[in-house]
């Protein structure tokens, strides 16, 4: 019951704080004040947030830095220390001709360093392949053995590296070989260096020449100096040759990193080749070479390397078995004089063991966490866009840094890696000198080859395969592997056409319906505050030449549904559209905190009724779609096909026809659609996104850019959702805001991490394009149902239903809880209770489908493993079985607080639960709500028994059985939540009325959804009226409308009498009396209803308030209008209605082209839905039908349940297991409920470890997108300056009366630092101007701007002359007196 508190997906979002005044509207959902009241005040982007942001991000700075330097260094010093003591060993093993424990012990530490990183690669990969990515991968048999040989060869040279050559060459010769590794990919980078900078290639070339010939002369260097070292010349030769082999075949794997593009494709099939990651099949190729690196690891330490070597087993068993005092065989390390031509001085008995000091595992462990930390830090430096200072320095710097300090010591007459142990190591004479200097040749070779790494990376919150070629660490190398796997992030030759795709494009996309005046002003201010951000981000780009990788441009939609009304013969727009139109300027006004008005709309014609257009003032167009039910299909997810098909099938593909070429044939279902479009297209479509929101959401043009953020992350996310916030006030809205925060902070933040999201919620979400697009997503979106399930499943949770299509076609879906938004939520119990019931059984159904495909579902969506199926099966259960949860809950604790009797506390629990199914499948629905109210008020109270019942029960059995460690896992998650999310930490305290409505949300509200299977009406916004500016306004015109009404309709009767009169001769010859007769008989029903019209109009004139909507159904008045309605009708069918004299004199229509799409797209997906009669009825049967049979198994599973506990309860002493503590503490409990309750507590875990992950990804996300400079400085701050200076320009009394958009200089700042002049003469003179109310004005920011900027411009220029002429006269006057 507790793990389905997450179920709840959160459908609505936050408002944004903006300078409104100060109003207080009383809307369905309570009132709503200007600013927020709600939740976004708290919220991260606040000042506070950003200054608090700010501080966190330069921690952030110092942490990585220092850390990653740190961890460097302790790297290489550990490393050092073991391989100093591997060389005493094996001299202490040549002398004796045998292995030391010690030798053995060390070599298997070292073997555990080279091997490690490959196991947990290898494990990852497993883990992957077999429950995400199993795409084999897709290079040649020839390919993927260079692939395998390439890693294979790596680890040769990194054994023969560390067994080879650190042991027999001092910390500073070591240092220097290091260096001078990277020589062969120097040598790739010189070759293909021309095809990247063609007009400076000659002297890179040279400068990367001459660094390749540097580290090959220090490789050779370094061997000549080093010779001696061994004890004879075999070990010479073998020393040098393992100093050439490591360097070669460490380096081999960095090759791709280098190789740049020559012409198109070629960089593609040289990293191919050489198993570039980012390829098909990573996962398979990783999982093969990891296991291949370890069987050779293990093959070499065995027969070549270490050869006699113990098993690991034995070597730290005879280890933990040495006596540390020396008694039991341990003697001290022989002096350095023992050796095999000496041995008389060589301690007895022969063979001995050594005593491992205690400093080697410590120096183990070290160079294990140290390496792995530097590993993740640099990876996250590289995802903050922190490279230079946090990736870059510390990793360049350290090496010079340990050298140094080693040098230093050395000097000092301490050898620091030596000094720890007995023994030393020969050392060659001034060879320390020549390393020196050959070190700091090679490093400043190998920081001019790996210069990419100084490159920032232009997307925040990178994947670690588009960071670095090889997504593994190398621990003996790990700053090389780092610096020298780094991607080369080269920017990408695109023609002109292609850099304008690859231009963010956001349509926002708000369906609207039957919202309020608040609701709907609440929409359009954050409509106006986006084209606010929008403009400034352009001028500052195309003016102040910024490079801004957030710049997008978008486009405002607003499919109305129903948003045509007839009056008369004429199809109008309803009160609602004329709303709408009111508000858009009051919205405006409030955002821009001046008067302002856009003007009338355009008014188009459509084929799907019709189009207003305004411009935003920043020049965005936002468009209303005005849609005719009688003409296209309406209802919110046919609003979605109609706007996405025109955005993507029109203004993508159709206007673009031109780019296609003549044999394109989109009815080619053999290819994907996505190979029969051209380039520029396919870049259109993966860089445009449509914003889905409901018509009362409130959002802030930075939560915009952190949703662009996730989709630029990875291509194959679809759609990602924000954090939804509801707003209102009272019980209802109080329940739903601890809903909403739980369902949010643990179940979608486990959906993202360990899956996918399954629902993004349609209020508040953006998909992609390209997603939708492809085959079977938006084709399959717009079918229409024919089965039960489908009523359910496609209509009454469209959103979800969408993202389960996105999901089997094998796209991701993420959750970015840094991007938030609010929405208005129920207050009344009724309309929550309706909203729910369709939410309910469309989220059940698309889970049980999702379930149901899920072979299909694994093998297309990397993302979805088999254990995430298993995840949201349990889960699915848990929420079936919820209901019976509840009721078995309330039984106990009722027997528990009260003295009353089993079948007592059955009667108050299940028989009001029967009653409830029983209204609810045979009375309407208000009593069925009413019932529902009534019951979730006392059961609430008995819910305040079930926490006494909890508190009694863990007393009695003990603080430590199964139930109270339950209780406490779930008080602790909630808590942990919480402070995880500490602006919002404050809903937790709404979850005491969460707790004590569960039965009002798990058992009535669910038993009111199973049984209401067959309603499929929408539930909300129904009965929702329009509220004009003059509340008076609408009475009279509605009053004169009806007499005009009545008075065209008299005129139709009284043609009709006149026609007639002319058409039939009566009383001629040819006329029998029948005819007659009948002549006479609709005369005088002519007549009567003439009569009738006139009596209705008297009325009308003598009694205006009797055409109230609240008139008796009987009253005569109602009798007419009836009358009236009749004689409509029939003038309506015989006339054609007028739909296009709304758009006043001249309507514009759509273009032909446009005209032929729409009615193309109308006939085959959105023509109205007219069903007769009989199949209206039909329909209603197959659904009546399937719910009896979906609720008469739901209620029979929960039944079922409650009879499996109840009996198991029953037989407690019998099946009860007992569990003996300390103290002679027992207590017992019931295997099947605690099996029950174990699964519930692995999921809540699981959930919080998902929301741990998340937090921290989210965390990441905010601090990449904060910029730290201050809000005086920057792009950013130039912007808030634009914004200021276009919104307010021209009230700074500086208006320049002749200033037009035609026949003037166009005035625009150069650079920031011009920028800043200006602003502060804009604010000394607004300063001085003294503000008035003004007018409604038009607003149009790009005007004003350059406006402002003119203007200014002249003062500084009239300020200058003045100046002039002032110093001219001074000059003169002190001319005059000194003559």
């Amino acid at each position: 019951m507790v793990t389905m508190t997450t179920r709840r997906i959160a459908r609505g979002t936050i408002s944004p704080a903006v300078a409104t005044p100060a109003i207080n509207v009383k809307s369905r959902y309570g009132t709503y004040s200007g600013r927020r009241t709600f939740g976004p005040d708290t919220g991260i982007f606040t000042h506070f947030g950003r200054n608090l942001l700010k501080a966190v991000k330069i921690l952030t700075y110092i942490f990585l830095c220092f850390f990653i330097f740190v961890g460097v260094i302790a790297t290489r010093g550990s490393l050092q220390i073991l391989v100093t003591q591997l060389y005493n060993e094996i001299r202490q093993g040549n002398i004796r001709n045998d292995r030391t424990v010690t030798e053995d012990a060390i070599s298997w530490l070292l073997i555990l360093i080279i091997c490690i990183p490959d196991l947990l690669n290898g494990t990852m990969c497993a883990l992957s392949f077999l429950f995400g990515d199993r795409t084999l991968p897709g290079t040649k048999c020839f390919q993927f053995i260079l692939i395998q040989l390439k890693e294979v060869l790596h680890v040769v040279g990194l054994m023969g590296l560390v067994f080879r050559v650190m042991p027999f060459v001092g910390p500073v010769e070591t240092s220097a070989i290091l260096a001078a590794i990277p020589g062969i990919p120097t040598i790739v980078q010189a070759i293909f260096i021309r095809n990247v900078h063609r007009s400076k290639w000659t002297i890179r070339l040279i400068i990367t020449v001459v660094t390749a010939l540097v580290m090959m002369a220090s490789v050779v260097v370094m061997c000549v100096f080093n010779a001696g070292r061994g004890s004879n010349s075999t070990e010479d030769t073998e020393l040098m040759i393992w100093i050439i082999a490591s360097c070669v075949l460490l380096s081999l794997r960095w090759v791709e990193t280098y190789i740049t593009r020559n012409k198109e494709g070629t960089e593609n099939k040289y990293n191919t080749a050489l198993g570039s990651s980012g390829n098909d099949g990573d996962s398979f190729n990783f999982l093969v070479s990891s296991v291949l690196r370890l069987l050779v690891a293990l093959v070499l330490i065995s027969q070549y390397f270490c050869r006699g070597i113990r098993g690991i087993e034995t070597t730290f068993h005879l280890f933990r078995n040495i006596d540390h005092s020396g008694n039991n065989g341990a003697v001290a390390m022989p002096p350095s004089n023992c050796t095999p031509s000496n041995t008389t001085v060589c301690p007895t008995p022969y063979p001995y063991t050594v005593w491992l000091p205690w400093e080697i595992l410590p120096s183990f462990l070290v160079h294990f966490f140290s390496s792995a930390l530097v590993y993740h830090l640099a990876i996250t430096a590289c995802k903050l866009c922190m490279q230079r200072v946090c990736f870059a320095i510390p990793l360049v710097i350290a090496s010079p840094v340990y050298v140094i300090a080693t040098f230093v010591s050395l000097e000092a007459g301490l050898d620091w890696s030596q000094s720890m142990f007995d023994g030393n190591r020969p050392q060659a004479s001034n060879s320390i000198y020549m390393a020196l200097v050959v070190f700091f040749a090679a490093w400043i070779a190998q920081v001019w080859s790996c210069r990419q790494a100084w490159h920032e990376p232009t997307e925040r919150l990178c994947f670690r395969e588009k960071l670095f070629v090889i997504p593994h660490y190398c621990s003996p190398v790990i700053d090389l592997s780092l610096l020298h796997s780094r991607r080369r992030m080269r920017p990408v030759n695109m023609t002109h056409g292609q850099k304008a795709a690859s231009t963010s494009k956001i349509y926002i996309c708000a369906t609207m319906w039957h919202e309020n005046r608040v609701e709907m002003k609440q929409i359009l201010s954050s409509f106006y505050r986006l084209d606010l951000d929008q403009f400034s981000r352009k001028i500052s780009k195309e003016e102040l030449k910024a490079k801004d990788h957030d710049y997008y441009e978008f486009e405002g939609h607003v499919p109305f549904d129903d948003a045509m009304t007839t009056k008369g013969n004429k199809r109008v727009p309803n009160d609602f559209v004329e709303q709408l139109i009111e508000v858009i300027d009051e919205a405006g006004s409030a955002v821009h905190g001046r008067n302002i008005t856009l003007g009338p709309p355009e008014r188009v014609i459509t084929p799907y009724g019709g189009r207003l257009v305004w411009t935003l003032p920043g020049g965005n167009k936002l468009i209303v779609h005005l849609k005719d039910k009688d003409k296209i299909r309406h209802k919110k997810r046919w609003s979605q096909i109609m706007y996405m098909y025109y955005l993507i099938g029109y203004e993508m593909l159709e206007q673009n026809r031109p780019l296609f070429g003549k044999e394109s044939n989109f009815d080619d279902f053999d290819k994907s659609i996505f190979e029969m479009l051209p380039e520029t297209v396919r870049i259109s479509a993966e860089n445009t996104y449509f914003l889905a929101l409901d018509g009362d959401v409130d959002f802030e043009p930075e939560a915009i850019r952190l949703l662009v953020d996730r989709m630029k992350k990875d291509p194959k996310v679809g759609a990602t959702c924000g954090r939804i916030k509801p707003g209102g006030s009272g019980p209802v809205v109080w329940y739903q805001r601890f809903e909403y925060a739980i369902g949010h902070w643990l179940q979608k933040s486990a959906e993202h991490v360990f899956g996918c999201v399954l629902c993004s919620p349609g209020c508040f979400s953006m998909f992609r394009a390209k997603a939708l697009m492809d085959d079977n997503v938006m084709r399959t979106y717009a079918l229409l149902p024919t089965e039960p399930r489908h009523y359910l499943q496609y209509d009454q949770g469209e959103d979800r239903w969408l993202c389960t299509l996105m999901l089997q076609q094998g796209y991701r879906i993420e959750y970015c809880a840094a991007a938030e938004a609010l929405t208005f939520a129920p207050e009344d119990f009724k309309e929550f209770f309706n909203q729910r019931r369709r939410w309910l059984p469309s989220t059940m159904a698309n889970i049980i489908d999702l379930l149901g495909s899920s072979s299909r579902t694994t093998k297309n969506n990397s993302n979805i493993s088999y254990l995430y199926i298993i995840y949201q099966t349990v889960l699915l259960a848990s929420s079936i079985l919820g209901p019976s949860t509840v009721l078995l809950a309330m039984e106990s604790s009722l027997r528990t607080v009260f003295p009353v009797a089993t079948w007592v506390s059955y009667v108050i629990i299940y028989v009001p639960t029967i009653i409830f199914i029983f209204i609810c499948l045979k009375f309407s629905k208000n009593t069925q709500l009413n019932a529902a109210m009534v019951l979730s008020a006392l059961y609430a109270l008995l819910m305040m028994a079930v926490i006494v019942g909890i508190i009694v029960s863990i007393a009695g059995d003990g603080w430590y059985t199964p139930t109270a460690i339950f209780l406490y896992i779930l008080i602790a998650s909630f808590i942990l939540a919480g402070l995880f999310h500490p602006h919002e930490f404050k809903d937790l305290l709404f979850g005491v009325v969460y707790f004590i409505c569960i039965p009002a949300g798990y058992l009535f509200l669910i038993i009111f959804a199973i049984c209401n299977l067959n309603d499929v009406s929408w539930g909300t916004r129904e009965t929702q009226k329009a509220v004009l500016e003059n509340p008076n306004r609408s009475r009279k015109p509605k009053i004169k409308e009806a007499e005009d009404e009545f008075s065209e309709a008299a005129q139709d009767v009284l043609a009709s009498i006149v026609k007639q009169v002319k058409a039939e001769k009566v009383g001629g010859g040819n006329n029998s009396c029948k005819d007659a007769f009948l002549s006479i008989f609709r005369w005088a029903n002519n007549l009567v209803v003439l009569k009738s019209l006139s009596t209705m109009q008297t009325i009308f004139k003598n009694d205006p308030d009797m055409s109230d909507e609240t008139t008796p159904a009987g009253h005569p008045l109602r009798q007419g209008f009836s009358i009236y309605r009749k004689t409509l009708k029939v003038k309506q069918s015989s006339h054609a209605i007028d739909d296009e004299s709304w758009a006043k004199k001249s309507p514009q229509r759509v273009s032909d082209k446009e005209d032929s799409f729409w009615k193309d797209l109308i006939q085959t997906y959105l023509y109205p839905l007219d069903h007769d009669e009989k199949q209206k009825r039909e329909v209603s049967e197959m659904l009546e039908d399937f719910r009896n049979r979906i609720s008469f198994g739901f209620f029979f599973v929960n039944g079922l349940w409650v009879v499996i506990m109840t009996a198991m309860t029953q037989v407690k002493e019998s099946v009860s297991v007992t569990v003996y503590l300390r103290d002679m503490y027992t207590f017992e409990f019931e295997p099947l409920g605690f099996v029950f309750l174990m699964i519930f507590a692995v999921l809540l875990l699981m959930q919080m470890v998902g929301m741990i992950a998340h937090r921290h990804e989210t965390l990441l996300h905010v601090l990449a997108a904060t910029d730290l400079r201050s809000d005086s400085d920057g792009m950013l701050a130039a912007r808030k300056k634009i914004q200021e200076m276009s919104s307010k320009g021209d009230e700074s009394g500086e208006v320049d009366l002749e200033f037009s958009t035609g026949g003037i200089d166009v005035e625009s700042v150069e650079n920031p630092e011009d920028l800043e002049e200006i602003y502060e003469d804009f604010q000394l003179v607004t300063e001085k101007v003294e503000r008035k109310p003004r007018i409604k004005q038009r607003l149009d920011l790009d005007r004003n701007y350059r406006k402002t900027v003119r203007n200014m411009k002249r003062r500084q220029t009239q300020r200058k002359q003045t100046n002039s002429r002032v110093n001219w006269k001074g000059r003169g006057t002190n001319g005059d007196v000194d003559a």
